[in-house]
């Protein structure tokens, strides 16, 4: 398809199976989905409000990729988004399998997962308030890690986050297994654990 794809509101499916979009993706309020393998969009996706999900198995986006309000899932498996992740308000969850996220990651309020395995983000993450859990193995962040006000767990393990990490309020937990944090480690009001095994963190640690 050459040109944009405007599916409106409602509750759509998009099914990409070795094909590709040249264009915009956009889909109004409601519950979509998209789902794309050994695929390709060279354009921004916009799935606007409700629960969406994303799916990207041996598939890439060119262009940024954003869903409003609603708890949003991106799975993505051996794929590349090359843009900016926004995935809005809502209990968010990103898992990352050998995949690749060239741009900022940024989840609203709410609960948010970020999984990576063997995974590379190259931006800042920002998970905002809520209950945020990260979970990185054998994977990198270049930039810095945002969470807001709430218990937020962050478990590196072997990782590098090449940047600083800002845990907001709330009762944190830190664990670095194995692990690299280049730049700074501040947490707000509430009471942080930081737990460190044969690693290292490059910057000043203030846990408020």
């Amino acid at each position: 398809i050459i040109g944009d794809v405007d599916l409106g509101n409602g509750d759509n499916d998009i099914d990409l199976y070795y094909s590709s979009i040249a264009g915009n993706v956009t889909a109004g309020s409601g519950d979509d989905d998209l789902y794309m393998y050994e695929s390709s969009i060279i354009g921004d996706v916009d799935l606007g409000n409700g629960t969406n999900d994303i799916d990207l198995d041996y598939s890439t986006i060119t262009g940024n990729v954003t869903a409003g309000i609603g708890d949003d899932d991106l799975d993505m498996y051996e794929s590349s988004i090359t843009g900016n992740v926004d995935l809005g308000g809502g209990a968010n969850y990103i898992e990352m399998d050998y995949s690749s996220i060239t741009g900022n990651v940024t989840a609203g309020s709410g609960d948010d997962d970020l999984d990576m395995f063997e995974s590379s983000i190259t931006g800042n993450v920002d998970l905002g308030e809520g209950a945020n859990y990260i979970d990185m193995t054998d994977s990198t962040i270049t930039g810095d890690i945002i969470v807001g006000g709430g218990d937020d767990i962050l478990i590196i393990d072997p990782s590098l986050i090449d940047g600083s990490v800002y845990l907001g309020n709330g009762y944190n937990q830190l664990s670095l297994i194995d692990s690299t944090i280049t730049g700074d480690v501040t947490g707000g009001t509430g009471v942080d654990d930081v737990y460190l095994d044969n690693s290292s963190i490059g910057g000043n640690v203030s846990l408020g």
